[in-house]
């Protein structure tokens, strides 16, 4: 048996050999023996750990010797495992007791540079690092909400009242309202608006003082990809378009916000909910609408809500007269 196996030298019966138990019985044990007592493989001076990526344990037992080598993320002497995946994972495990480092790699197609791996002490030095920047982001991000006032002036403004307090606007296309699975209720323009013409929804005044608001509402614009549908603010007193914030066409539930500026002089100020053709007869929805004062970005929410649905239980029932 003149040939061998490479890793634990194995003999490998040639093809005129007769093969007995015996011999058999042997390689077992022979592997059975070198399995057990596999050692790691030393690494020589000036080799290159580019060229490690049979799997398998190496070491380095002298800083002299690793000083010559090749792409080593270390000077120290060192443990190497190489572990297939889709291309090669080496990890590098330097020797100190007190002073432990490992660093980490992977080839496909080419190396990728090494990653140090932290330490549980490094981690411990890290954390409260890393939770006092979260706590200034959070910060940062909650400050505009928590510190401004940020009240939406809209009544009835998400269709939770159905259509109360909006209404229909002379010979133009109507709007009306449906109950929906992610934004509750909600404005819905749900007939064919050829070109030309328009659909309109219209709220009631609402009080305001020339200076910065923010306006945000949700979209509901799928298979809209003609046409627009935007949401307009007017002067009430003049009917004079002060800013309009358009949806995007074409696009499953989506929010808008924007600042506008309140002129100076304008003190009540209405909304339109408007769906310009040629659109075809899709659904082309607006809900969780807010206007607010002040340009922070805050959270929908429905403060002139509560004072609708007050107006509304308040107003005088009408009276029904009795058999005399």
């Amino acid at each position: 048996m003149p040939k061998e196996t490479d890793r634990l030298k194995l003999p490998l019966p040639l093809g005129n050999e007769n093969v007995t138990r015996e011999s058999i019985n042997r390689i077992f044990e022979m592997i059975d023996a070198g399995v057990a007592t596999r050692e790691s493989i030393l690494i020589p001076a000036e080799s290159d750990l580019n060229s490690y990526i049979t799997e398998g344990e190496y070491y380095c037992p002298a800083n002299a010797t690793v000083e010559t080598l090749l792409n080593s993320p270390t000077g120290e002497a060192f443990h190497l495992t190489v572990k297939p995946h889709a291309g090669v994972l080496q990890t590098l495990t330097t020797f100190q007791p007190g002073n432990l480092e490992v660093f980490q790699r992977n080839y496909y197609f080419g190396w990728g540079p090494w990653k140090k791996v932290p330490t549980r002490d490094e981690l411990e030095e890290m954390l409260p690092e890393a939770d006092e920047n979260a706590l200034e982001i959070v910060n940062t991000a909650v400050s505009p909400i928590i510190k401004t006032s940020s009240a939406n002036l809209v009544k009835n403004s998400a269709a939770n009242l159905g259509l109360s307090l909006w209404a229909n606007v002379g010979s133009y296309l109507p709007w009306d309202y449906l109950v929906g699975s992610k934004v509750l209720n909600y404005f819905r323009a749900s007939t064919a608006v050829a070109s030309g013409q328009s659909a309109i929804l219209e709220s009631q005044n609402i009080v305001v003082s020339p200076g910065t608001y923010r306006l945000q509402a949700a979209y509901y614009s799928q298979s809209m990809t003609t046409g627009n549908m935007r949401l307009d603010v007017l002067n009430a007193s003049t009917d004079g378009l002060i800013f309009s914030l358009p949806a995007n066409l074409n696009s499953a539930w989506h929010r808008k916000s924007e600042i506008l500026t309140v002129p100076a002089g304008v003190f009540t100020v209405k909304l339109r909910l408007v769906v310009d053709g040629p659109v075809t007869n899709t659904t082309k929805a607006i809900s969780r609408i807010k206007l607010s004062e002040g340009s922070a970005d805050v959270p929908y929410s429905a403060e002139a809500d509560d004072l609708a649905l007050y107006e509304i239980a308040s107003k005088p029932k009408p009276k029904t007269w009795g058999a005399l």
